[in-house]
């Protein structure tokens, strides 16, 4: 019974669709962005902690493109979290934890993807008809309607300034004309909200069928609501429609690009010989200054169900490493009783790394494949393989294969639907030291995140 009235109810809303003149101008808004924040902790006893924090705008390379511009933190550690997931005896810890602070960018491509022509065209009617259906209850509306409506008035005041001239009054009701009949004596805001006023009355004489030209003229423009902005009656209509055709279910722009530059401090503690006696070792430290710059995309195929993903990196960093050997050394730290009433010599003993942190320039880069349902939107798989290795100075190389796998735990009902995500990624890493020497480790990340995507909105970490 339900489909049949929905069916009704497109039938006799779709003639009133508002349409939207060659001149009306698209309004960008610049906001707030909701941060996006990963925790991280692996079971090779790290961890990590990554932040970003900016605005959105959608002045980019062109109308389509929606660009988000933030300030972008990371800082790693062997402790806290990492003590949480470890599954291997810890390490002596550098003496400050390494700390990254630079900016970042993203942008996603807008476009609407190619749907089926004749799904595409129905669902514009349905669209239409969802918004007609919530502006009929603007006339009356209830405490459920109110945000639709209050939406529907702002669509209505910026149809009314991108006008290139205020509205003659014979452009409204009849019963309106003489409210906007002079308005002269009034400020420009304040002439304003009078115009806008006289519209909303004006619309609320409009039903379905109704040829008035004002109905057309001061309405807002339908194509600017999508999914979460119309009232429930309007979103039940649509979800009705949207259930039957999976392939117009299109949550995520199609091409997504992160770029980035973050530079930092970590201070590295180590041994050393003294210039005069290489038998006696010091302790010592130094300061390096990393910095990292790179860029990152992600591209969608297909919507729907059956949506594929792929996804690379590429990066060059500038970064030490602490010398792969380690010397033991214990400090006395007194006698120890043992049950027998003798003593035993008891000492403090630490690994600290030989030697000065080697440096290096290098190149990393990766490349995943995955798949997810965009309309269940509520986990995403993925696969593949990232490395990294020296491109001028001494260092270690590295080769991953990765499986992360993602799953939404929590997210807000708004547009900009934020979400909490929890990422499982078991992998194999290779990895060859300065002298050559192969490693193979098998481990497990688990990452919690909070951002507004299922994709990465950083430019050196997919």
């Amino acid at each position: 019974m339900r489909s049949v009235t929905s069916l009704a109810v497109v039938g006799l809303l779709v003639a009133k669709t508002p349409t939207s003149s060659a001149s009306d101008d698209v309004v960008r808004e610049t906001r707030i962005a909701a941060p996006n924040v990963q925790l991280e902790g692996k079971t090779d006893g790290n961890a990590e902690f990554h932040a970003g924090f900016g605005v959105r705008t959608g002045w980019a390379w062109g109308a389509n493109w929606d660009v988000t511009y933030k300030l972008d933190y990371k800082i790693a550690t062997t402790d806290a979290l990492a003590t949480l997931v470890s599954v291997v005896p810890g390490k002596e810890p550098m003496s400050s934890n390494p700390w990254e602070l630079g900016v970042a960018a993203t942008w996603a491509d807008m476009t609407p993807p190619k749907y089926p022509p004749e799904a595409m065209e129905q669902g514009r009617v349905i669209e239409a008809a969802g918004y007609n259906l919530c502006a009929s209850r603007c006339k009356s509306p209830s405490a459920q309607d109110k945000k639709f409506c209050d939406s529907r008035r702002d669509g209505i005041k910026k149809r009314i300034q991108n006008m290139s001239a205020p509205p003659p009054k014979e452009s409204f009701c009849a019963a309106q004309q003489a409210t906007v009949a002079d308005l002269s004596g009034l400020d420009a805001s304040k002439a304003l909200e009078k115009r806008v006023e006289a519209a909303e009355a004006c619309l609320k004489t409009c039903d379905v069928g109704t040829t008035e030209s004002y109905c057309q003229t001061f309405d807002a423009d339908s194509r600017a609501f999508k999914r979460g902005d119309f009232c429930p009656d309007g979103e039940a209509l649509i979800a009705q429609f949207e259930k039957g055709h999976p392939e117009l279910t299109s949550r995520y722009p199609r091409k997504i690009i992160n770029v980035g530059v973050r530079a930092g401090g970590v201070k590295y503690k180590f041994l050393e010989a003294e210039a005069d006696d290489a038998t006696r070792l010091k302790s010592t430290s130094t300061v390096r200054y990393p910095i990292t710059t790179g860029a990152s995309g992600i591209f969608l195929r297909g919507f729907g169900h059956h949506v594929v993903t792929l996804e690379g990196l590429a990066t060059l960093s500038r970064a030490s490493e602490e010398a792969e050997d380690k010397a033991r050394w214990c400090a006395p730290a007194g006698n120890v009783v043992l049950d027998d009433g003798t003593t035993a010599p008891a000492g403090v003993c630490k690994d600290t790394p030989l030697g000065r942190p080697s440096i290096a320039t290098k190149g990393k880069a990766g490349l995943f494949v995955g798949v997810f349902d965009e309309v269940l939107n509520k986990w995403r798989i993925a696969a593949g393989v990232e490395g990294d290795r020296p491109l001028a100075g001494t260092g270690s190389s590295s080769l991953a294969l990765k499986v992360p796998v993602t799953f939404v735990f929590a997210a807000t009902e708004d547009k900009d639907a934020y979400k909490g995500l929890i990422r499982v990624t078991p992998s194999a890493t290779w990895k060859w030291n300065a002298k050559g020497e192969l490693e193979t480790t098998y481990g497990l990340a688990l990452s919690l995140l909070g951002q507004r995507s299922m994709f990465s909105e950083s430019f050196d970490k997919l």
